[in-house]
């Protein structure tokens, strides 16, 4: 199998926005259905300075098939994309007070973020129809590799997500924190060569 990793270039297709929105379970239901966030996801790819900003995503494809997805950003411009993704959705609907008192609920689930240089891998996922086959460790490696430094790399993780976190430790990630109430693991990985 021929795979090619490379940057999402500015097609955005149905297969990549369900495997961000897949990537982003079990958290997502608490804010948004699924319908909600096809068009939040959608929306957000547009925007320059989003978390989910086209720029930010990679892919990995064989030929046609979309095998995984990976959404990156400088770890110091996470909470300004992030604050961008929050206007973003205000902007976009109606029940702002209500979205305002779930968001809450959902951003004390995380750790602060350190204040520090690295990467932050916001999203890893590989599609349905490849999970079990080590795509997981083929798009890492290729993550990796594709940027090709020693800064550090972060990420979080849902702690119930025991695939990802022997995933993550194999690639020699280490657990940094857990979050209270200890839905999320922040994992960090010092060096990006192998």
């Amino acid at each position: 199998m021929m795979l090619d990793y490379t940057d999402m270039g500015s097609e955005t297709t149905i297969d990549i926005i369900e495997c961000l929105i897949d990537a982003w379970q079990p958290s997502l239901s608490v804010l948004f259905s699924y319908e909600e966030a096809l068009v939040i996801i959608r929306n957000l790819i547009t925007i320059e300075r989003s978390e989910f900003a086209m720029r930010n995503i990679q892919i990995l494809t064989s030929g046609d098939d979309l095998i995984g997805v990976t959404l990156s950003l400088n770890l110091s411009k996470v909470q300004a994309a992030r604050q961008v993704n929050v206007f973003s959705i205000l902007d976009n609907i109606e029940d702002k007070a209500g979205f305002m008192s779930k968001l809450s609920v959902y951003n004390k689930c995380f750790q602060p973020l350190p204040n520090e240089d690295g990467i932050y891998l916001s999203k890893l996922a590989v599609s349905k129809q490849f999970r079990g086959q080590g795509m997981g460790t083929v798009l890492m490696d290729k993550f990796i590799e594709h940027h090709n430094s020693d800064i550090p790399i972060f990420l979080e993780v849902h702690k119930s997500n025991a695939a990802a976190i022997n995933l993550y430790k194999k690639q020699h990630f280490n657990i940094v924190e857990t979050s209270d109430p200890g839905e999320y693991i922040s994992m960090k990985r010092m060096k990006l060569n192998h």
